[in-house]
């Protein structure tokens, strides 16, 4: 109804603009808005197709006496020629926060997320930029000089980067595929390692998964319903452990 100017109701163009605009393209009351100026609807047409905000969730990457610090990314969306860059809702709203201002937080437990570290820590960090998504490198090459982390594998997404051996890592998945996944797989098989994901569900989890099916039937034999099993089990004592969103 917002797209339609008709008032005897939606014609057969208006339901399939209706349907590429909103249901294809994801546009927002705002962008359509912009694209049909002429739609002028009242108060109550407005707040029917106002959307319920959601909370966002954010990890906390640090905890210290001095407070808790989390990363999050600011993002510009451009769905619609005929519309202006629109900023994404809380990311922009903490971006304008003061030094001082006062946040209210709902909080959500993950208990099965804390780690009690072991002898040897191996991390697995994958980002875009090396020059700009480095966020926590002087705290990690700190653990790494006092032995609290053993071994640490960087990814980048978007740059052209050698690491070890001449390998070339985009994805945190592809370390896994790489020269470390026999040690890897002997650290989760042998010596009864844990394995904490943390990212988005589509892309780094879902490929994490499918990349230790793989090394699990590579470097031990196991059949690929075998190895799937082994990592659900694995789970199932929480040794897999996920802190994930979509």
């Amino acid at each position: 109804a917002v797209v339609s100017t008709q008032s005897t109701g939606a014609s057969k163009e208006g339901s399939s603009d209706l349907n590429e605009l909103i249901y294809s393209r994801g546009l927002s009351l705002l962008e359509l808005l912009t694209i049909f100026p002429s739609c002028h609807p009242g108060l109550g047409g407005l707040l029917q197709f106002l959307p319920r905000l959601n909370p966002r969730y954010y990890s906390v990457s640090r905890i210290t006496q001095q407070g808790l610090k989390f990363v999050f990314n600011l993002i510009t969306n451009t769905r619609h020629p005929a519309t202006p860059p629109l900023p994404g809702v809380c990311s922009s709203w903490l971006n304008s926060l003061l030094p001082g201002a006062t946040l209210y937080t709902y909080r959500r437990k993950n208990d099965s997320f804390i780690p009690h570290l072991p002898d040897h820590v191996t991390l697995i960090t994958g980002n875009r930029y090396r020059a700009l998504d480095s966020l926590y490198e002087r705290e990690f090459r700190e653990h790494l000089s006092s032995g609290k982390l053993s071994v640490w594998h960087r990814a980048f997404s978007r740059d052209e980067v050698r690491e070890e051996g001449g390998e070339s890592w985009r994805y945190v998945q592809d370390v896994i595929r790489g020269s470390p996944g026999p040690e890897l797989v002997k650290e989760i098989t042998e010596n009864v390692a844990s394995v904490f994901v943390c990212g988005d569900a589509k892309g780094l989890a879902a490929g994490v998964w499918e990349a230790l099916i793989e090394g699990l039937e590579l470097h031990t034999g196991r059949s690929r319903e075998e190895s799937e099993w082994y990592l659900k089990e694995m789970r199932t004592v929480k040794r897999y452990c996920e802190n994930i969103w979509s």
